[in-house]
């Protein structure tokens, strides 16, 4: 009951409490271990950290809306020291997202937000440029295919707020400057992000008291939401159906141009310290303290702590969202994560396969 005894300790339930949690959960126990601790747990206050629902998780790191790959935590007064996560509390907000998932496919939820072409263009351009790090869909595309895509496979893209946008309530507001960029492999059925500042972060960045920056942000903020347009965009473009016959043998040769089958979520060079820390944690007590684990690195699925713990961190919490908003496209998935060092123990890459059952 290792999970447990994790959550266990991280959320500090009573000993009475626990006392008849843990008899629930040796009379009732659930289908693996790795949820076990959440099943029969009496709810906590979803306000206080760490919350038990993805969708009600506060600040500093609530939800993937405000986690962002390539920029440190906050420093914004509000955010204390316990930005960075502990592997037991990763592994506990990781069995708690896992739980959702499960129950979204157990009861399907409604489709995830629906954007329109208007939520795109509030605040969003597509802007050009050459890459921040030294990332290469090169190095991406052959350790996912086996192979270099070529380059009518691959589309890149460079999102930024870089303009004015009027929120839900109509404020209208200057550029916030957040970036998502993101590569998308089609013949791969991947997206790798590259790099991630979200609305909420910079917004928070600016000295914005954090009860006020969900009613500032763009209606278009998360970067779930914002890969999934951009990949179902992206898939329509390259469609022959619409005209796009230059493409028509690459597509004939890797399926149909369905947003569905999206397989894999990539990170390429994390540095977001929370993850980086859960990720260097893993790598050290599995390669006997040693700081790098080359390709191909490490696998873990969500009856592992390991796979808990990522799945709890920034970087993580995006899947779930993806796995539970876009359930009515993607149906059932089994996600397993893999982690690995590329060149040195700094550049770390966690990439999720959204595998069939």
């Amino acid at each position: 009951m290792a999970t447990f005894q994790r959550c266990l300790k991280v959320l500090m339930i009573p000993a009475a409490s626990a006392l008849l949690l843990a008899a629930s959960l040796s009379l009732f126990p659930p289908k693996h271990e790795a949820v076990q601790s959440l099943v029969d747990r009496q709810p906590l206050d979803r306000y206080q950290y760490p919350a038990t629902s993805i969708r009600s998780i506060g600040f500093p790191f609530g939800d993937e809306n405000y986690s962002h790959n390539f920029s440190t935590p906050s420093t914004h007064p509000t955010h204390s020291k316990r930005d960075i996560l502990t592997f037991d509390t990763a592994v506990c907000r990781g069995a708690s997202f896992y739980k959702e998932i499960k129950q979204a496919y157990d009861k399907p939820p409604e489709p995830g937000p629906k954007f329109r072409h208007e939520d795109i263009v509030n605040g969003w351009v597509s802007e050009r440029g050459e890459s921040d790090t030294e990332f290469s869909w090169h190095k991406w595309s052959e350790t996912l295919l086996g192979r270099i895509a070529e380059e009518e496979e691959v589309n890149r893209t460079n999102m930024a707020q870089s303009i004015g946008y009027k929120t839900k309530e109509g404020i209208e507001r200057g550029e916030t400057k957040a970036k998502f960029k993101a590569v998308y492999i089609r013949s791969a059925a991947a997206i790798i992000t590259e790099d991630i500042k979200s609305p909420k972060y910079m917004i928070d960045k600016s000295g914005v008291p954090v009860a006020q920056i969900k009613k500032l942000v763009p209606p278009l903020y998360r970067w779930s939401d914002m890969a999934w347009v951009m990949w179902k965009d992206i898939l329509e473009r390259n469609d022959p159906k619409n005209g796009h016959a230059d493409t028509f043998e690459v597509n004939k040769r890797y399926g149909p141009q369905d947003p569905g089958r999206l397989r894999y979520l990539g990170h390429d060079f994390i540095i977001n310290d929370s993850t980086e820390a859960i990720i260097k944690h893993i790598i050290r007590a599995h390669r006997d303290g040693a700081e790098e684990a080359p390709w191909p690195g490490l696998t873990y699925g969500m009856d592992t702590d390991e796979g808990l713990a990522l799945l709890g961190t920034p970087n993580g919490v995006a899947t779930t969202w993806i796995l539970i908003d876009r359930f009515e496209d993607m149906g059932v998935r089994k996600p397993t994560v893999t982690i690995w060092t590329h060149n040195s123990p700094g550049w770390l890459c966690m990439v999720w396969n959204l595998e069939d059952p």
